[in-house]
């Protein structure tokens, strides 16, 4: 999160701890290389937020809607094509659904014969990649559809921080 987020407690508790984030700091200003970008869902994206997420990984997609939840204006830019990450786009998440289909294959080899099941059972690579594409799929439009519902506003581009509340965004196209 870019700024600085300080911690205060309110008369009435909030959350496991009773404290709720504010921004130190008024408002982001962003340059007016904002002014006209379009982002994903829509509209040109305004040029001003209480916070702005660099990095559209776990912790940063989960901090964009933390905030969006707790009713600040929020942004969160990441420059690869989709949010979630390595994690959730080539890592974890594709390795571990391609390890599925592969320990029910062999399941399937080894396991079937003795209970009794014939079966010929062949792989079925592009079958499998496909499954793990829509797994993927499935996984980003969720971190999508939670944006949308928290009102954070998402950007493709490469975030740099130019200032103590200043935020410069080069988009994919310039």
């Amino acid at each position: 999160i870019t700024g600085n987020i300080r911690m205060q407690r309110r008369n009435k508790p909030r959350g496991r701890h009773g404290y709720y984030t504010r921004p130190a700091c008024s408002r982001f200003h962003l340059p007016k290389l904002w002014s006209g970008l379009e982002s994903a869902t829509g509209p040109a994206m305004a040029d001003n937020f209480d916070a702005i997420v660099i990095g559209g990984g776990p912790g940063g997609y989960n901090a964009a809607i933390r905030l969006g939840q707790l009713g600040l204006a929020a942004a969160c830019v990441d420059k690869r094509g989709v949010f979630g990450g390595t994690c959730l786009n080539i890592g974890c998440i594709p390795s571990k659904a391609l390890l599925h289909a592969s320990e029910r294959f062999h399941e399937a080899a080894t396991d079937f014969p003795r209970l009794g099941i014939k079966a010929k059972i062949e792989l079925d690579l592009p079958a499998m990649m496909a499954q793990k594409t829509k797994v993927v799929g499935e996984l980003t439009k969720g971190v999508e559809f939670l944006f949308k519902k928290s009102k954070v506003e998402p950007s493709i581009g490469e975030a740099r921080i130019t200032a103590p509340g200043k935020v410069e965004v080069k988009t994919p196209d310039g």
